[in-house]
């Protein structure tokens, strides 16, 4: 079983130093597991693990990220993050699902201070999104990747 999940922030404003808004655009590929109410019957295959693979699916995500920073007054500060968004994929992951996403992160990192402008950071963050039909707020089959991913980057802050 192969999975895959990479994304990329094409944007990331900080409101305040503990809420940030990201603009994000992922690729999702690789086999997935998924259940025998995901799979019309015309390929449902009985008793066996049902998959679907994904080679050319992307989407854009808006999310809103609260932070916690610790040591906030030094050059190296740890932090845990969690947020929550929405995302459109450009299409469907399984024959009877949606487009529209809910996504939701969590995770942590540390940043360090190269000047008072520039910083280079890394998290560590789990990352889910889901099209809410187990809740109902979708009609359409309920779909769930998950990912964990590593993040390295360098912001310059205004």
């Amino acid at each position: 079983m192969e999975r895959g999940y990479s994304s990329l922030s094409l944007l990331s404003v900080d409101m305040d130093r503990n809420l940030r808004v990201e603009l994000r655009y992922a690729k999702l590929y690789g086999t997935f597991k998924i259940d025998d109410d995901q799979v019309v019957e015309e390929k449902l295959v009985e008793g066996e693990p049902n998959w679907v693979t994904l080679e050319d699916h992307y989407g854009v995500s808006l999310m809103a990220v609260r932070r916690w920073i610790f040591l906030p007054n030094r050059a190296v500060r740890p932090n845990l993050h969690v947020g929550f968004g929405f995302s459109v994929m450009n299409k469907s992951i399984i024959e009877d699902g949606t487009i529209w996403n809910f996504n939701f992160v969590g995770g942590g990192g540390l940043e360090y201070d190269l000047t008072k402008k520039w910083t280079v950071y890394g998290d560590v963050r789990w990352e889910h999104f889901s099209n809410g039909g187990q809740i109902l707020l979708a009609n359409n089959d309920v779909i769930g990747p998950e990912a964990v991913n590593i993040l390295l980057g360098i912001r310059y802050m205004l």
